[in-house]
């Protein structure tokens, strides 16, 4: 068994690996976006080999994370993979102390996950941190209610069944994140103490620049300026962000409501964090969280999110260790 740096010769067999592990195919061109053309830097990447085959692979992504105001490089690990025949012998340790120890040669202070349930006691073992659950949220809807709340038109005709959607004042569906989007994270980033940065060139890559998923977004525009913006995927609510009106915050998710609409879906659903805006604020707007029953009684959906820090006993660690000072979406998330 040979574990090395990745190598772009590695593409191919980190494919076939992705789809043995995850059940489906992926292409050039979503490796190519995820791991380089990242604006936050290059990905530490490992590989590990059998045969002259790829059998294990583990990749950190680096993120800005802005913590107490001041700007980090952060790193995320994302696809990393063992091969179903070579599972419980060590190598996701391996990898995984390897990658972990480049990422402290290259001065990385913490990296956050989002572990499967195959993973997370591994992630455990090796000395990373529970740092909360994401709770699954969702916002019914029947199909009338929505098209009464969305003021939407069917129109007759040829296009019959087609939906033509009247979006709430000052709302307009954003096709470019631009300097108003700037100045927005610019002035939401500060009511956070950890935050990821949300900037128009992250957001542009994040979202618009990926090949394989299609996204859309909404802002609210007033007087040339963008005091919030909602990233939606079908009926799924990606990330939200304003400057804390109440105002802003309703009219963004009614247009998200208008683009459900379109979707014929009559669930919203968003993946919550604790530090997220505060419960209440989503309770008043009839949002409920997920309950599902089984034999032994009901059961809450939840998404743990894993620290790993590499000095735990800093002033900075203490932060990042409060659930609660973390600004955390379903897009911080959302990578496979």
């Amino acid at each position: 068994m040979e574990i090395r740096a990745w190598a772009e010769t590695d593409t191919a067999g980190f494919r076939e690996l992705f789809a043995s592990c995850f059940g489906r195919e992926i292409g050039e061109d979503y490796c190519r976006w995820k791991f380089d053309t990242n604006p936050a830097g290059e990905a530490i990447r490992y590989v590990a080999f059998e045969n002259a085959q790829v059998v294990g692979c583990v990749n950190f992504i680096p993120l800005r994370l802005w913590i107490e105001g001041e700007k980090t490089i952060a790193y995320q690990s994302v696809d990393t993979m063992v091969h179903p025949e070579l599972r419980r012998q060590g190598l996701f340790s391996a990898l995984t102390q390897t990658a972990l120890g480049e990422m402290s040669r290259r001065g990385g202070l913490v990296k956050v996950n989002f572990p499967g349930s195959e993973s997370y006691p591994g992630y455990l073992k090796l000395n990373h941190q529970l740092l909360m659950h994401f709770e699954y949220w969702f916002h019914l809807d029947t199909v009338t209610g929505l098209r009464r709340a969305a003021r939407v038109r069917t129109p007759r005709g040829p296009d019959e069944g087609a939906i033509a959607v009247c979006l709430p004042k000052n709302v307009e569906r954003i096709s470019f994140f631009g300097p108003a989007v700037d100045r927005l994270w610019e002035s939401a980033r500060r009511k956070w103490r950890v935050i990821q940065e949300r900037s128009s060139e992250a957001l542009q890559w994040r979202y618009y620049a990926r090949p394989d998923r299609r996204y859309s977004c909404y802002g609210y525009l007033e007087g040339g300026e963008c005091l919030g913006y909602v990233i939606v995927q079908g009926a799924k609510l990606v990330d939200l962000l304003t400057t804390g009106h109440p105002q802003v915050m309703d009219s963004l998710l009614r247009a998200a409501r208008c683009h459900q609409a379109l979707t014929h879906e009559a669930v919203q659903h968003v993946w919550l964090s604790p530090g997220a805006v505060e419960r209440r604020a989503w309770l008043r707007r009839r949002w409920r969280q997920v309950r599902v029953w089984h034999g032994k009684g009901p059961f809450y959906p939840k998404q743990p999110v894993c620290l790993y820090l590499l000095d735990s006993h800093t002033a900075v660690s203490k932060v990042l260790m409060a659930p609660g000072n973390w600004y955390l979406t379903m897009g911080d998330t959302d990578w496979a």
